[in-house]
């Protein structure tokens, strides 16, 4: 009996490791700004799987291992067999994030296991971009990009959010949500003090419209003391693509 007992155990453990080292994940999310759509599939270290982009349809092939560290890389090939890119990606829980490099071109890339993936991107008026990437109606991550000119000197600011990459994006204080709203908190070393820095708040008015309000505590030293980022912008979306509004 005892035997039997142990042989059983032993069986599920084998079984235990066997499902850990096979899974098949339906995955949505972006190529930089191109949005796509994954199938994957792992058995032991190998992977497999295919990928569209949604402007194409067009099915491109995978093939790829899993690495001793947990990265993942998978050489894509096109209808010919031809090798014409190459995907090094790290899995957390159900998202896949990393970048995906063919001949010049790194491009970022950021997968979810999800149902909807809205990718906004549009130019500031004043010398400056936006980007937000909405999975199942929260927001995922945000960026948004200014210039200043002085003379003959330009001053960037940059401020990125990332609700997987919480610990590496800026200083974050708090992510909150609550509705239809995105509260991002963020905080600063102010005279050896920790103290916040500013607040970013993200709020969808309606299916075709969202509300950016950001402000900065005026003390604290954020993007230099040159970059200006706005305060409130209105995003607008025309057929498919996203636009601000005064």
């Amino acid at each position: 009996m005892k035997t039997i007992v142990w042989s059983l155990l032993c069986v599920a453990a084998l079984n235990r490791v066997a499902s850990a080292q096979e899974f098949k994940k339906e995955l949505v999310g972006c190529v930089s700004s191109y949005k796509i759509k994954m199938t994957l599939e792992r058995k032991d270290n190998l992977m497999s799987g295919v990928y569209a982009y949604d402007r194409t349809g067009k099915p491109i092939t995978l093939k790829g291992k899993v690495n001793p560290n947990g990265s993942i890389e998978l050489d894509e090939f096109d209808e010919k067999g031809t090798n014409t890119g190459k995907f090094t990606l790290r899995m957390k829980g159900d998202v896949l994030r990393g970048e995906w490099k063919g001949g010049k071109k790194t491009l970022t890339v950021a997968l979810y296991k999800a149902a909807q993936v809205e990718l906004i991107e549009t130019s500031l008026s004043k010398n400056g971009d936006l980007s937000m990437c909405v999975v199942d109606g929260k927001v995922q991550w945000f960026s948004i990009s200014t210039t200043t000119k002085s003379g003959v000197n330009v001053y960037l600011c940059n401020l990125d959010i990332d609700r997987d990459n919480f610990s590496n994006s800026e200083n974050m204080e708090q992510w909150s949500d609550a509705a239809q709203k995105t509260t991002v908190v963020i905080s600063t070393n102010y005279d050896g003090k920790k103290e916040k820095a500013g607040e970013v708040i993200i709020e969808k008015t309606n299916d075709e419209t969202y509300l950016v309000q950001l402000s900065v505590e005026q003390h604290a030293a954020f993007c230099g003391f040159n970059g200006i980022l706005p305060d409130r912008v209105v995003l607008v979306k025309k057929g498919n693509k996203w636009t601000t509004k005064p």
